[in-house]
């Protein structure tokens, strides 16, 4: 009796003693599970800051191209208000120039007609049998 009792009392410090490694060797294991876990989600973490970083940058790049894009959207305005502005005072000029032109020519025509009036009152047989000069003078 003695013996087969000490004997079944080993074998349940067996099965504890069993249990016991199955239990820590399960324990160790999720362990590194939730360390790798850990690292996991610290690594995506990180990645998640880096990564509001560059948004962050990209937003102001963003914000600095909008300015850039509205600042040249209205310097185009003002040069097209001034292209505007220049070919109206380009037609004016070219308008005086032609009424300029048309004028000069009237001028040119009219001493033209002055200039064959006074030859043609030179040439005129009158003129001629009286000089300008004898016209003049007292008759005798």
């Amino acid at each position: 009796g003695a013996g087969a009792g000490a004997g079944g009392e080993g074998g349940e410090h067996r099965i504890n003693l069993t249990k016991s490694v199955e239990q820590r060797s399960r324990m160790a294991t999720a362990t590194g599970r939730l360390e790798t876990s850990s690292e996991r989600l610290k690594e995506s973490r990180k990645i998640a800051q880096e990564t509001e970083l560059v948004g962050a940058d990209i937003m102001q790049d963003l914000r600095q191209q909008r300015e850039t894009l509205l600042h040249s959207r209205d310097s185009a305005r003002e040069v097209e208000e001034n292209l505007g502005a220049s070919r109206r005072v380009l037609r004016a000029m070219a308008r005086r120039m032609a009424q300029n032109k048309r004028i000069m020519y009237g001028v040119a025509f009219v001493v033209a007609l002055i200039f064959v009036g006074l030859l043609a009152l030179r040439l005129s047989p009158d003129s001629v049998a009286t000089p300008p000069s004898a016209a003049l003078s007292d008759p005798p």
